[in-house]
């Protein structure tokens, strides 16, 4: 447990989790669990910040009734609502399964407890006692740490008065007062038209120590607020830049005096997290050069708008989303995923462009044009006796679908739409991919591993090329195959040695 100072208000530092609060008055809302009156429930987070939670105060001789239907029926997600013991604080835990109930037994006091643990998706958590609005919105993400320079600064104060009067000895102003400050470049602000937030690295002695930890605060005073789906792709551009995943694992709300309304807790969306977490990140451009110390504001600020208007049309958020898995893939699974992701690239932006043609015949001319071919071979196929029947249609669909366009055609229809020169590596880069996906990993030596490995580093390189290109970017990527990381501008590709 990292010691608390007193220089930091710990609940807008970030997420506060009391593992001796209780849940109690539990309710399922589909009744697919029914539980004693008595029982409550506790809750924190395991060292892969996984939240965890309790059932406990069974009732002995009720356990844990439940109501799933017939054996063998898959078990539904429960949603639980619950109070603090105040009765000042609702909770919502949403996805509940229970797991099987344990007993234990203390023979000094003779009592017996009985405890079941829950699994479950979020917590959302509610002040009843609240009347205020709103105001502000702080989200907490895990990263790993990123190699730049948070070109802003926060001063922390917090101070106390401290009145001790010994009466008829003392005059009435005796008093003392002590204060804790603190402070440091630690933000910086995105800020477009429509749009402010604050982006901040959070105090150390919060948050797991393997993990660089972010806050984003939105503040009412400064921008409205915006939804869900903006903010969502405002990180995943950060995260971009970064050249890091981030997992979200909470937010909180407050209003403009920072009163605490609302709380949510998540489990972070990713598998390993603390090994992503710990590992070197990539950044597309250079945003740690200290005479630049600004640049990661000034880049983010300038490729917001591009990347809120792309988004959805070309679905950026999934091709970041195959990349960081691919990205944390093993080696033979990688680029077959990477691939993937640009090819999903490229098939939206070439929906955006008709006048690029993704066949040699039109397909309904070319069915037109094969169909007495197609009826005849169909004949000839039928006189053959195929292991699988379903092989025909196979077969069939093959030869309908060979007036289109190859997968690798495509991505270089999209370079030409893009503008983006790719050179002998990249391709080699793309043709990796079919080795990886087609032969067993036994079969290549090492000195094709070690290719394989560089390959995905220049594969890695034309992703982030394709994404700044599609971001109006014109200045210098760093480029990840070629030894030291030089910078090159986004026109030039990989020189081959």
């Amino acid at each position: 447990m990292k010691k608390f100072t007193e220089q930091y208000q710990e609940y807008i530092e970030w997420e506060v989790i009391n593992e001796t609060d209780e849940i109690s008055e539990i309710v399922f809302e589909n009744e697919h669990y029914k539980v004693n009156p008595e029982a409550t429930i506790v809750f924190s987070r395991d060292l892969q910040y996984k939240l965890v939670a309790t059932l406990q105060n069974l009732n002995a001789f009720a356990e844990i009734n439940r109501n799933h239907g017939e054996l063998g029926s898959i078990v539904e997600n429960e949603n639980l609502i619950g109070y603090s013991r105040d009765k000042k604080i609702k909770y919502r835990i949403n996805g509940v399964v229970l797991s099987g109930a344990s007993t234990n037994h203390n023979f000094e006091s003779n009592t017996t407890t009985i405890k079941s643990d829950v699994i479950f998706n979020s917590i959302e958590k509610v002040r009843l006692d609240n009347h205020n609005k709103t105001s502000i919105i702080h989200e907490w993400y895990l990263c790993g740490k990123p190699e730049m320079y948070f070109p802003r600064g926060t001063n922390r104060k917090i101070e106390k008065k401290h009145t001790r009067t010994r009466l008829s000895i003392d005059d009435e102003n005796d008093f003392k007062t002590s204060q804790s400050q603190g402070g440091g470049n630690d933000f910086f602000l995105i800020e477009t038209e429509n749009i402010s937030v604050l982006v901040g690295k959070v105090p150390e002695i919060f948050g797991p120590n393997w993990s660089f930890n972010l806050v984003f605060e939105y503040r009412e005073a400064l921008k409205p607020i915006p939804d869900k789906q903006i903010r969502e792709a405002i990180s995943e551009l950060v995260g971009f830049i970064f050249g890091h995943q981030l997992f979200k694992i909470g937010e909180a709300s407050y209003s403009d005096s920072y009163y605490f309304t609302e709380q949510h807790y998540q489990n972070p969306n990713g598998m390993n997290v603390v090994n992503i977490c710990k590992k070197m990140g990539f950044t597309p451009v250079n945003i740690h050069d200290f005479h630049r110390y600004n640049n990661v504001e000034i880049l983010i600020n300038r490729l917001l708008p591009e990347y809120l208007k792309s988004r959805d049309k070309l679905k950026l958020n999934g091709a970041l989303t195959k990349f960081w898995l691919a990205k944390y893939s093993p080696l033979g699974a990688n680029l077959p995923i990477l691939s993937s992701s640009v090819e999903s690239l490229a098939a939206q932006i070439l929906k955006l462009h008709p006048e690029k043609k993704q066949y040699y015949i039109e397909q309904s001319k070319f069915t037109k044009l094969i169909k007495d071919e197609l009826e005849s071979i169909s004949k000839k196929i039928d006189t053959i006796k195929l292991e699988d029947p379903t092989h025909r249609e196979i077969i069939l669909n093959k030869i309908k679908g060979s007036s289109q366009r190859g997968a690798n055609e495509k991505l270089f229809m999209m370079f030409e739409i893009l503008e983006l020169p790719v050179g002998e590596i990249e391709k080699e880069a793309i043709k990796a991919r079919n080795k990886m996906a087609h032969t067993s990993f036994g079969d290549i030596s090492d000195e094709e591993i070690i290719k394989t490995i560089h390959l995905t580093h220049a594969y890695e390189s034309l992703f982030n090329r394709i994404i700044l290109k599609i971001l109006s970017y014109d200045g210098d990527y760093i480029d990840y195959y070629t030894l030291g990381f030089p910078s090159r501008n986004i026109n030039e590709f990989i020189p081959k040695a």
